[in-house]
């Protein structure tokens, strides 16, 4: 019972929206699959489902792809989208991490899942270029500024009280900033190609990163 398909035509907040939902189930678990075209979508309209993980989360958005979405007691929420999006501007964080960005366009896929108990996972898999971004860690004290960028791979980012960040691809910065309360320091432009990744682990042992 509860599942059904769904077609709409109409707008939101005056931007013109399509959805076309092959499934459509709310009891007793809600199930979301479908096309969907959006051409300014704003956060702030499901940053009530994901305050408990993530208490800061704004912006807005365009997209048009496929969405899946679902949430049980049992697995949590999980979400993936495959297809184009672009970011007007974004603010999303918790106490361990925060990151905003402007003027972003993505293709590609992604995936989250946020479960009842245990960590956040997020991952993609596409292209994504960026006007502006700032990466800040509160915890150890780290802050990162970029004016221009451009990724082609995968990513993967658990956030928990452990922290882990791996990314698999290609990387080129602009306009770079890496503060740090022992350093500052600059680059003009950077480029990179292989596997990193970052720990930060909640047993009291020191955060590390590698590079491949």
């Amino acid at each position: 019972g509860g599942g059904g398909t769904f077609y709409l035509i109409g707008r939101l907040n005056g931007e013109s929206v399509e959805i076309k939902l092959d499934t459509l189930k709310i009891r007793p678990d809600l199930l979301i699959d479908g096309e969907i075209n959006i051409s300014k979508f704003p956060f702030s309209d499901i940053a009530k489902i994901l305050e408990n993980k993530l208490p800061t989360f704004a912006g807005d958005l365009n997209l048009e792809g496929r969405v899946n979405f679902s949430t049980s007691e049992e697995q949590g929420s999980k979400f993936s989208y495959k297809g184009t999006f672009g970011i007007g501007t974004l603010d999303i964080g918790s106490e361990n991490f925060n990151a905003k960005v402007k003027g972003s366009k993505w293709l590609g896929d992604i995936e989250a899942h946020i479960p009842g108990n245990g960590p956040i996972e997020f991952e993609t898999d596409g292209v994504l270029k960026t006007e502006e971004c700032a990466f800040q860690f509160p915890q150890l004290s780290i802050v990162n500024e970029i004016n221009f960028f451009i990724f082609s791979g995968k990513n993967k980012v658990v956030a928990g009280k452990d922290t882990l960040l791996k990314s698999d691809g290609a990387f080129q910065f602009e306009g770079v900033d890496f503060i740090t309360p022992e350093i500052k320091a600059g680059l003009q432009s950077f480029s990179w190609e292989g596997n990193a990744e970052f720990k930060k682990p909640d047993d009291g042992k020191k955060q590390s990163v590698s590079l491949d």
